[in-house]
């Protein structure tokens, strides 16, 4: 009989009534009784599958009993004594004394904001924005106030710069001044206009739009006419390819401002017709979307054949897997369901399997290259189970005529904290151009999640084995030196249910100048690539830390690491949508703001994966579709999900999904199953499936599949099988 109660809340409502000694009797007895059963179920252990796990601790995510400061996630470092000063300014302005507010405000000079203050909604931003911020957002007796105060000062500095005196950069110096000092002063939106047309000239789209958008939402006493700032403002966006928010701008021109012209170029031009040319004119940013609707409308026919199909996984390999999940049960990691990581160049599919790295040509099937044979992993199979390597670790990408992967080298699968090292390969020959293995400065450094590569960069965060600080590296692509490097913040590792130290896997966006960084630490990071530092942290409910690790193994593992969930951060309509791997909040976010638009509760092994004009797609072992501006849930519907790489490619009607009975076609919006299209290797679990130009490419936990064109053209003409000839059975 199962008792209504718990025993651990038993001893937690024995002591919240006060009978401490009853209820220290109580715990010491249940801690030797614990101890007696796991010594008898060690002992009557007599198969795999009879082994059950025994929690001895708190269970993970019960803060009953926790330090509140043990589960805060990802920190940056923040300047107490400023608080306090800052918080002196903040009462002031509360009690709308204005002449002490602005006396405590001096007392923080320019060259003193700096470090990061924190807001109550959670974001933790550089000081002298927070400061800037806050008089910003003065009520209309403070903006008065202040322009009283310091309109002169204001007037002085500005007259140089409406004088055109000076060289170019000292006007741009003054008039960051009086933006970032005096904004609410008489002259502080032209200091603000000015910046922007600056910002705009030397390309820096990002930085203009701020400053357009701060005197349309922050001055309102402005007299530069509104429809030439939302202009401006809509040209940027333009410029950086948010055509979505750009045409939302446009459209408030043609409602509120039908009549009114501008100059542009010389000419006396409508500003909202102006704006839709520039709009038209702009490159459009990709999306997952866009480029589906080009390739697919339906799932291949029931009679598609492989255009090729390339084994990675030969039969003695996949019973020496099976063998080790079987033998091993109860240590089990996640390793049989691990689906390699990809990339492609157009012309190549990359595939990081365990560290082993290899190409196929994309028409072909053909394996051009591989880091070393696979039959060298079929040694090490049997250790991975034991070893305390991270599944979640090893990733690869590809660009710029180079591919490079995250992982453990093989020799070194049961070295003690080992990192994870970066290896740079030639994309056409796979020869290894350099490894962060033999760079001196970067030699014990581990990396974590999936870096970027630029022209004339590698971005990529890692972190020391003594140190749970991220830092991001700047490397450069020929020679893997680091350029430079800067301090991200510091993560809260969690301990695995085996008793192994886990570092969390955070993912990179690019935004012109920002690099978003989703931490997997319940953060999201803005860092300015040009300043070289972040510019603000926003916070919110990540993944449990502080496991505890005293129980007895088990075969029972939970769906994050059974799914390999990832973290996955998408922008679209200049939005942000970020669900953390653990996580159990899918998060809307403004980036603008920076703030939360919205937070919706998730599945801890839920994996964003994809984004579209109406839906958010959430997968797990069901596919759901969460409306983006209502938040509700569209349909969810069930699917036969087993194994990691979790993916959808989402086309203008229908959702495709790989999983263990095949591939799955679901209506966008309904949800319900159009086709079943079975394919091949259904007793892999499913896998990753990925449009690469127009071929439908279905990655498994065995092989490396193409069905061609088939899927937007239905030819179904059969091609070769190679079967893996070139890879699994060439060992």
């Amino acid at each position: 009989m199962v008792p209504l109660i718990s025993a651990d809340m038993q001893d937690r409502l024995v002591f919240q009534t006060g009978d401490t000694r009853r209820a220290g009797a109580r715990l010491a007895a249940r801690r030797w009784l614990r101890a007696a059963i796991v010594l008898c179920g060690v002992v009557a252990l007599t198969s795999p599958a009879a082994a059950q796990i025994m929690i001895l601790d708190t269970p993970a995510g019960d803060s009953s009993e926790q330090d509140p400061a043990a589960q805060q996630g990802f920190t940056v470092p923040t300047d107490e004594s400023l608080q306090t000063t800052f918080g002196d300014f903040q009462r002031h302005v509360e009690r709308k004394a204005w002449e002490k507010a602005f006396s405590t405000l001096s007392e923080i000079p320019p060259e003193k904001r700096t470090g990061m203050l924190a807001r109550k909604d959670g974001l933790i931003v550089p000081a002298q924005l927070r400061i800037w911020e806050s008089i910003a957002e003065l009520p209309a007796d403070g903006r008065e106030a202040f322009r009283v105060f310091y309109d002169a000062a204001a007037r002085q500095a500005w007259e140089p710069v409406a004088a055109g005196k000076g060289a170019p950069s000292e006007q741009i110096a003054a008039a960051e001044r009086i933006f970032q000092q005096w904004f609410l002063t008489s002259v502080g939106d032209n200091a603000a206009d000015f910046l922007g047309d600056a910002a705009l000239e030397r390309g820096d789209a990002e930085a203009a739009e701020r400053y357009w958008r701060a005197v349309l939402e922050k001055h309102p006493a402005s007299d530069i006419p509104e429809e030439r700032l939302l202009f401006k403002r809509g040209l940027a966006l333009a410029r950086l390819g948010q055509s979505g928010t750009a045409t939302s701008v446009q459209r408030t021109l043609t409602q509120r401002f039908p009549n009114a012209k501008i100059r542009v170029a010389g000419r006396e031009v409508s500003p909202s017709a102006a704006l839709a040319e520039a709009i038209a004119k702009a490159p459009q940013r990709s999306t997952q979307e866009s480029r589906a609707a080009l390739a697919f409308r339906q799932a291949p026919p029931p009679e598609t054949s492989p255009a090729w199909r390339t084994q990675f996984v030969s039969p003695k390999a996949y019973q020496q897997i099976e063998a080790t999940t079987r033998n091993n049960y109860w240590y089990r990691n996640g390793m049989e369901t691990l689906v390699p990581a990809t990339a492609s160049d157009g012309e190549r599919l990359y595939c990081n399997w365990f560290g082993v790295c290899f190409a196929t040509d994309l028409q072909t099937g053909k394996l051009l290259w591989r880091s070393q044979k696979f039959s060298e992993l079929n040694n090490h199979i049997g250790n991975l189970p034991h070893s305390a390597t991270d599944m979640a670790g090893y990733s690869l990408v590809a660009g710029h005529g180079i591919v490079l992967s995250v992982n453990m080298p093989l020799e070194r699968l049961n070295y003690w904290q080992e990192p994870f090292r970066m290896f740079c390969f030639d994309a056409a020959t796979g020869n290894v151009k350099w490894k962060t293995l033999d760079q001196g400065d970067l030699q014990q450094i581990n990396f974590v999640g999936q870096p970027l590569i630029e022209a004339d960069r590698i971005l990529a965060i890692g972190n020391s084995r003594e140190s749970a600080q991220f830092v991001l590296y700047s490397l450069d692509p020929q020679t893997g030196k680091s350029q430079w490097s800067a301090p991200l913040g510091t993560a809260k590792k969690r301990m695995t249910p085996r008793g192994y130290e886990a570092v969390p896997q955070p993912v990179m966006l690019r935004q012109g100048r920002t690099l978003f960084v989703a931490t997997q630490n319940g953060a999201l990071a803005a860092f300015d690539l040009d300043q070289r530092e972040v510019r603000w942290l926003l916070t919110y409910d990540g993944p449990a830390t502080g496991q505890s690790s005293r129980f007895v193994y088990s075969g029972m593992i939970d769906d994050v690491t059974r799914l390999h969930t990832r973290t996955a951060i998408v922008e679209q309509d200049g939005l942000l949508y970020v669900k953390e791997a653990g996580s159990r909040e899918l998060v809307a976010v403004d980036p603008a703001g920076p703030s939360i638009l919205w937070k919706r509760p998730a599945e801890q092994a839920a994996q964003l994966v994809g984004v579209d004009q109406d839906a958010v797609y959430l997968l797990d072992t069901e596919l759901s579709s969460i409306d983006r501006r209502t938040r509700t849930l569209r349909w969810a519907t069930r699917l036969p999900i087993e194994c990691g790489g979790l993916s959808a490619v989402i086309g203008p009607e229908s959702v495709l999904v790989l999983t263990s009975r095949g591939l799955f076609e679901l209506d966008r919006n309904t949800g319900d199953p159009r086709n079943i299209f079975r394919g091949v290797d259904l007793k892999s679990g499913g896998g990753r499936l990925q449009m690469i130009g127009r071929q439908l490419v279905a990655v498994t936990t065995i092989s490396v599949t193409s069905y061609g064109e088939s899927a937007a053209d239905s030819s179904g003409a059969p091609a070769a099988d190679t079967s893996g000839a070139s890879a699994a059975e060439s060992q």
